[in-house]
């Protein structure tokens, strides 16, 4: 949808910016909580653990005093259930060239070590971010020309992390033309769906329900 509005109709929408606040919070939830963890999931690390709260307390992220330390924990125990879920063993970053007709994709994909890649996100998955990682793993696939699967690794407030796993795509070059199709049309006119909807609308299909 944002693609659409932007190219095609000229309509440009506000995007969040991760702007360091001006005063400092008494709380750290919803939003505020997400982008603290999501810093530490990304951004942190290599950054020695002793280090991340001290960061992140100056630039004004968490609550002052004890507040901010029970605040931390909380995030910080989120974090390394995704991180242990799936360790981040001998990562590196690929390159991604697949040529489709009349489509060329070019990118880098980080994450990925023999025959798999993982991809962390730290919030609870939902179908935007399951065909994100879809679009993704299929370029993998028809890029690397050797059987890759990919690991979404998300958090599970009951069980700490979840993994969804998709395997290796012979066809990953079809699929992957289909969608880049899938883009074209929706830059003409809206999709019946969006990711949300279409997801859930999937798994109903799948469960044979009406």
């Amino acid at each position: 949808p944002r693609a659409f509005l932007e190219e095609r109709l000229g309509v440009y929408l506000p995007r969040d910016k991760n702007e360091v606040p001006d005063r400092e919070p008494t709380s750290l939830l919803g939003l505020d909580r997400y982008r603290v963890a999501d810093v530490l999931l990304h951004e942190m690390t290599d950054v020695p653990r002793e280090e991340k709260k001290r960061i992140l307390r100056q630039e004004g992220r968490l609550p002052p005093g004890t507040l901010g330390d029970v605040a931390y924990a909380v995030v910080e125990r989120s974090v390394e259930a995704v991180q242990r879920a799936v360790p981040a063993d001998n990562e590196q970053r690929v390159k991604v060239r697949v040529e489709l007709e009349g489509t060329r994709i070019i990118g880098r994909l980080d994450g990925v070590s023999e025959g798999r890649r993982a991809e962390r996100i730290i919030s609870v998955v939902r179908g935007k971010h399951l065909l994100s990682a879809w679009i993704r793993h299929l370029a993998l696939c028809a890029s690397q020309g050797v059987p890759c699967t990919t690991q979404v690794v998300s958090r599970d407030p009951k069980r700490g992390a979840h993994v969804s796993t998709f395997v290796p795509v012979r066809t990953a070059r079809e699929e992957l033309a289909k969608l880049v199709g899938l883009r074209t049309l929706g830059l003409s006119m809206p999709l019946p769906f969006f990711p949300g909807a279409g997801f859930d609308a999937a798994k109903i299909i799948v469960q044979g329900k009406d």
